[in-house]
């Protein structure tokens, strides 16, 4: 019978190191599939949680949900919600620290960060999905809420830690002289700790009182009859206004609010009859309901535009007609501001109101605001504003900001 051959020294021993490299591997892979782990701290050095991260190319990722799990208002005084709109691709972070609330959007793919009141930052890293979750660079933690809080947050790679170094006391105090029975800036937030989503991507915005027992609205559902407006993607821009229109005006009577329709039917209002609606009732604001359109197809969001007449004279614009709005720039500029906020508060994309000579506005004797919901232009806008949930938050939010209005 044939001896058996003995196994070569040097063979076992580099099988022994292969067979280590390979379960080393697969540790190294199951560590990065799986997420390893880094504590948050206070000031103290005392737990405030723990959460999963990633190491990609060369960057720390954390993953979305550690926002609303550690900065949740009670324990850490900064309080983030955060949902994902599927059809833009969009993350939206609602950062609120006292008594300021900042709204923070990047899309997945990019590095970009905008916030409201035209904060911007840059990430290492984009926003990406992997192992079912959305990841966010570490600077989204360390850099950019610390830049819309004030509150120094830093990560101390050598200990695994992200130190949130926030004092004990954070409730927010009410401005020196100011009347705390009046209303101001966007709504309180609902005590649900994530923006809703489900079949829309905007939250719920609460149901606000007038801020002014006299407030009276006139709301202006632009186009109607043969005027149809924008017609893009399937949907109607006269159609739009109108449900919009009609959605507000039972938010605003729910509330005991007085309100001044236009047109409640799809019919043809001229331009001095849709003025005259407003002055007949007496009108505290006025307000114009409309959509946008380009031919650029990626353009998405919401407008707020006043009719500041002055724009014409700088822009060499039409001096010859009456600037009945003049009279009215500050009191229309502080009711596009606050219907800004609320709108971005919901959840909504846009940008600062724009002021210009403006014809929609120019015959209003009270103060008025032009409001372009969104670019149906777009086919993804157009799909969000397909949906039923879509308008009830949008009248929601646009009554919430009007409801703060005092002239």
């Amino acid at each position: 019978m044939a001896a058996k051959s003995k196994p070569h020294p040097m063979r076992s021993h580099w099988l022994g190191a292969f067979a280590i490299c390979v379960v080393l591997v697969l540790l190294s892979a199951s560590r990065s599939a799986h997420g390893q782990t880094l504590s948050f701290v206070d000031a103290t050095g005392a737990s405030l949680g723990e959460s999963r991260y990633l190491r990609v190319e060369g960057t720390t990722y954390l993953p979305v949900d550690a926002l609303s799990a550690v900065f949740d208002g009670e324990v850490v005084p900064i309080r983030a919600r955060h949902r994902y709109t599927v059809p833009t691709k969009t993350l939206t972070v609602q950062v609120e620290y006292e008594d300021d609330t900042t709204i923070l959007r990047v899309v997945a793919g990019t590095q970009g960060v905008r916030g409201s009141g035209d904060k911007q930052f840059r990430l290492a890293g984009p926003l990406r999905e992997q192992n079912g979750s959305f990841w966010l660079p570490i600077g989204f933690f360390t850099e950019v809420i610390p830049g819309v809080t004030g509150v120094a947050i830093t990560y101390r790679s050598e200990a695994g830690q992200i130190a949130v170094s926030v004092g004990a006391s954070s409730s927010p105090t009410a401005p020196a002289g100011s009347d705390p029975s009046v209303a101001s800036g966007p709504p309180p937030p609902p005590a649900s700790p994530e923006l809703v989503g489900g079949d829309s991507p905007y939250r719920a915005t609460p149901i606000a009182t007038p801020a002014w027992s006299e407030l009276v609205v006139a709301i202006d559902a632009g186009h109607g009859g043969p005027d149809a407006g924008v017609q893009m993607n399937g949907l109607v821009e006269k159609q739009l206004t109108l449900e919009l229109a009609m959605r507000l005006q039972r938010l605003a009577q729910s509330v005991g609010a007085r309100v001044a329709m236009v047109r409640t039917t799809d019919e043809r209002v001229s331009a001095e009859a849709r003025s005259a609606v407003a002055a007949s009732a007496n009108a505290s604001v006025y307000v114009a309901l409309h959509f946008n359109a380009s031919y650029q197809s990626e353009k998405s969001g919401f407008r707020i535009l006043i009719d500041n007449p002055s724009a014409a004279s700088a822009s060499g614009g039409n001096r010859s007609r009456t600037p009945i709005q003049r009279a009215f720039v500050d009191a229309s500029r502080r009711a596009a501001e606050l219907i800004e906020a609320a709108l971005s508060a919901a959840g909504f994309e846009g940008g600062r109101p724009i002021e210009l000579p403006l014809a929609t506005l120019r015959r209003a004797h009270l103060p008025a605001v032009h409001l372009e919901l969104a670019f149906l232009s777009n086919p993804k806008e157009a799909d969000v504003w397909r949906m039923s949930a879509t308008l009830d938050r949008a009248a929601e939010a646009i009554w919430s900001g009007v409801a703060r209005f005092h002239p």
